[in-house]
């Protein structure tokens, strides 16, 4: 009766576990967002304890001592020990712990003492105890799918962790987010720079794109600073350069664009201030010259010339007077004939009786205007009086007509030069002529190195110079040249 009982209880308790454990597993679904866990299936074996109490009577060997069989405890006082394993690990949801044996009498049996494994969503069953308490508790569910070593889940799926949308740590999900990085990398398991958005660079080493290079400080990379004439950092291709910022032909000179072909004050380059002294400037082409002179001035090249007076440009550009002329009102006043006073009375003082003509040969190379007739006088004789003269040339060379005279002419003892009529004179001979009123007066210096001819014929002083030479009787006979001279006006060249 016993053995029947025994083999009742151990084939109800094995139905039992054929209904609970051996209904195997399913194939674990994914997880579709909408529940934490899923029924799982029954774990897949039973506990695999054999009884080891004795019943009172201690005559009956214990049951179920093999596998998959639920221990059953004898019938004595000492109860049997349930299965010690829990079932498998389920599907979605934990495997359910071992079944207890049954209890011996009068003592109740000990539960299954293993928990059920873990599922991956939710945690599995306690043992069960047959007669006594199941003392196992349910393993603990990871939640979800399994990740693989690489992976780490976010919002229920598994994503890489080298993954710059998810951050790139073993923890976390939010993004990379780097200033001016338009495509982010993993380094190291952190965020860093992979490509900077247009116009951007990363300079300080830092995970960012912080440098913007259409700046003047940082123009087209990193190093590149714009100053000087090329101040602006503007696109060049697909990247930047620094330029001038000036339109077509201007330059950028101190901040400002000009063109140098035409700005007064940096004419052909920077900082070159186009002035012309005595006119008004120009910069043409890049050259700085005149637009006009100034009264008395003529343009020559780059430059106002004082043609007024200047005797290396006298009436114009480069027309030079003759040596120890001067330039006066844009015309070369030369001194023709004998201008240099002989001192300590070197010869004998060539003068002439009162009404005596005389007549001394000066020679112009280039046209000229007659300004003055020059003498230098030995004589002190205060009141002396003469008429002074300049005859032409007739064509045989001798003095011709009176082109000139002034008349009356208080004589001074020293150097003298006596205004008369502006007369031009074409090149040729002519005679520098004297009428004396007064008796050896003047008294002219003159060289004892050279000798010329002199015409001499008899004039009351009162009949004035006559209007040709020829009319007097001549008298010629050379003398010492005296230092008589006139002063007239040439162009120069």
């Amino acid at each position: 009766m016993r053995h029947a009982v025994a083999l009742v209880m151990l084939a109800g308790v094995a139905g039992l576990w054929v209904i609970l454990g051996t209904a195997g597993c399913s194939t674990p679904r994914p997880y579709t967002g909408t529940n934490a866990s899923h029924s799982g299936d029954v774990g897949g074996s039973s506990g695999n304890g054999g009884g080891n109490g004795l019943g009172s009577d201690g005559g009956m060997p214990d049951a179920g001592a093999r596998d998959l069989a639920v221990a059953s405890g004898g019938i004595g006082p000492v109860a049997g020990t349930g299965g010690g394993l829990g079932g498998a690990v389920g599907g979605d949801v934990g495997g359910t712990g071992g079944m207890g044996a049954s209890g011996g009498r009068p003592v109740f049996g000990v539960g299954g003492t293993s928990e059920g494994g873990g599922g991956a969503s939710s945690k599995g069953s306690g043992g069960v105890g047959s007669g006594g308490a199941g003392v196992g508790s349910g393993g603990a569910g990871a939640g979800g799918g399994a990740c693989s070593a690489d992976e780490k889940k976010c919002s229920g799926i598994c994503v890489k962790i080298a993954d710059p949308a998810y951050g790139c740590t073993a923890s976390g999900c939010s993004p990379c987010a780097l200033t001016h990085v338009t495509q982010a990398t993993c380094q190291g398991g952190a965020c860093a720079v992979g490509t900077c958005a247009s116009g951007f660079m990363n300079c300080d080493g830092e995970p960012d794109c912080e440098t913007d290079i259409s700046s003047a400080t940082h123009c087209g990379n990193c190093a590149t600073t714009c100053s000087g004439s090329t101040p602006i950092c503007a696109v060049a291709g697909a990247s930047y350069a620094c330029v001038s910022g000036c339109s077509g032909a201007q330059v950028r000179c101190g901040g400002t664009c000009t063109d140098l072909n035409s700005d007064l004050s940096n004419c052909m380059v920077c900082g070159k201030v186009c002035t012309v002294a005595n006119g008004t400037p120009q910069c043409t082409g890049g050259i700085c010259a005149p637009v006009s002179c100034n009264t008395g001035y003529t343009k020559c090249g780059s430059a106002c010339q004082y043609t007024d007076g200047d005797a290396n440009n006298c009436g114009g550009c480069n027309l030079k007077c003759p040596s120890g002329s001067l330039c006066k009102s844009g015309s070369c006043e030369v001194r023709v004939g004998y201008p240099n006073r002989f001192l300590n009375n070197e010869g004998s003082p060539f003068s002439r009786s009162a009404g005596e003509l005389v007549a001394l040969p000066i020679s112009l190379d280039r046209i000229a205007t007659l300004v003055a007739f020059g003498y230098i006088n030995e004589s002190t004789t205060v009141g002396a009086v003469a008429s002074l003269g300049l005859y032409n040339s007739d064509t045989a060379g001798s003095p011709g007509t009176l082109v000139a005279s002034s008349t009356d002419v208080v004589l001074k003892g020293s150097v003298q030069e006596v205004p008369t009529q502006n007369v031009v004179l074409q090149p040729g001979k002519y005679y520098f002529s004297i009428l004396p009123r007064d008796s050896a007066e003047p008294k002219i210096y003159s060289s004892p190195s050279s000798q010329i001819d002199c015409w001499i014929g008899p004039q009351a002083y009162a009949d004035g110079l006559p209007a040709t030479f020829l009319s007097v009787a001549p008298e010629v006979f050379p003398t010492a040249t005296p230092n008589i001279y006139l002063v007239v006006k040439q162009p120069g060249g």
